[in-house]
C-alpha cells in the first residue's frame, strides 16, 4: 500500500470526511442529502447552489462537533 492510498482511504481522506459530513446531513436536514450526493448529475446552476449548501453544511457540521468535543461549553478543551 502507498502512501497515496492510505492518505486516500485514511480517516481524514476526502472520502470519509464527505460521508461524515453526509451521515450529519442526512439526520440535521432530512430530504437534502438526496440533492448533495449525486454533484456529478447536476446542472452548472445546480452545481452553484450544491457548492453553497455544502459550504454551509460543513460549517454547521464543523460547529457541531466542536460543540462535541467541548460538552456543549463554547470553549475548546
Amino acid at each position: 500500500m502507498s502512501a497515496e492510498d492510505h492518505t486516500a482511504s485514511g480517516a481524514d481522506s476526502p472520502d470519509q470526511i464527505f460521508n461524515a459530513i453526509g451521515e450529519w446531513v442526512r439526520e440535521n436536514h432530512p430530504g437534502k442529502w438526496a440533492f448533495m450526493s449525486s454533484p456529478a448529475r447536476h446542472t452548472p446552476a445546480e452545481m452553484q447552489r450544491w457548492y453553497r449548501l455544502w459550504e454551509v453544511y460543513r460549517q454547521e457540521y464543523a460547529d457541531a462537533m466542536t460543540q462535541k468535543s467541548d460538552g456543549g461549553s463554547g470553549q475548546t478543551k
